[in-house]
């Protein structure tokens, strides 16, 4: 059983929250998360395609690049106006000789100290991270999105379409006629008015005459950039469907759902 008092617990959080190696940590972080909390918020929305995810995900680590090498010496300044009304010392924790921790770097000072062992670290490690889940081996499936009418309408060589809708051949129904049902496709549309302008909307206006299109066009609904939207669902899901409740009709359960979301349902 935890004897702790009340008190003595918010104390020793006040002392901890009262050192220069937790307010320095928590104004890097907020330099970062201040350029990706954006993305973050775009790629949960349910509209965003791929092809400007990739965009956004490039600027960003644009962004983090330059920050590496100019951004540090404004947050250590800011720390320190933060923590001198304070009466915080700007110190570095103490060191050992013999370090356990990969990340415990010996420095002349403080500031240096935090930088090579915190600042840096950290940048490289959502650099890291960022990379690895949008990797750019990913990069030619993004030359499909041409085949949304609003997009191709303005491309004049279908050959970068072509050659990555043929990573889908074994998928296609006529793989064959691929490259002459592009072009057809593109034809199409040339001189329309209103023009589809997601996947979801061109998918819609497909038919028998472009079977392979309607197939690429159902692949790439299927892309998401982020599982935010189906880890919501799920949740959702949770909440009416228990281990108790497992027989529930499917007419009832989706019911349950619209009620629960709060969409409108008509009772009979």
């Amino acid at each position: 059983m935890d004897r702790t008092s009340p008190s003595s617990k918010n104390a020793s959080l006040l002392t901890s929250i009262q050192q220069f190696d937790f307010v320095l940590p928590w104004t890097v972080t907020v330099a970062v998360f201040e350029i990706t909390v954006s993305l973050s918020q775009q790629l949960q929305a349910v509209a965003l395609n791929l092809n400007l995810c990739y965009e956004m995900v490039d600027s960003v680590i644009r962004k983090l690049e330059r920050y590496r090498g100019t951004k540090y010496e404004n947050i250590f300044q800011e720390t320190c106006r933060i923590v001198e009304p304070l009466d915080i010392p700007v110190q570095a924790p103490r060191t050992a000789k013999r370090s356990i921790h990969p990340l415990n770097i010996k420095a002349p000072d403080a500031k240096e100290y935090y930088r090579l062992n915190l600042f840096l670290p950290f940048i490289d490690f959502v650099l890291g991270q960022l990379r690895s889940r949008f990797s750019r081996e990913h990069f030619s499936i993004l030359d499909l999105f041409t085949l949304i009418p609003s997009a191709i309408v303005k491309t004049e060589n279908l050959t970068s379409v072509v050659a990555a809708a043929h990573v889908y051949s074994s998928d296609l129904p006529h793989p064959l006629s691929l490259s002459k049902e592009i072009s057809l496709w593109k034809e199409l549309w040339r001189d329309r008015e209103h023009l589809p302008q997601t996947t979801a909307e061109a998918h819609q206006e497909t038919n028998e005459f472009f079977p392979n299109i309607k197939i690429l066009l159902q692949i790439l609904r299927t892309l998401p950039v982020s599982t935010c939207s189906v880890e919501r669902s799920f949740s959702l899901l949770k909440l009416i469907k228990s281990y108790l409740r497992t027989t529930m009709a499917e007419d009832r359960l989706m019911n349950l759902q619209k009620v629960i979301r709060g969409d409108s349902l008509c009772v009979k």
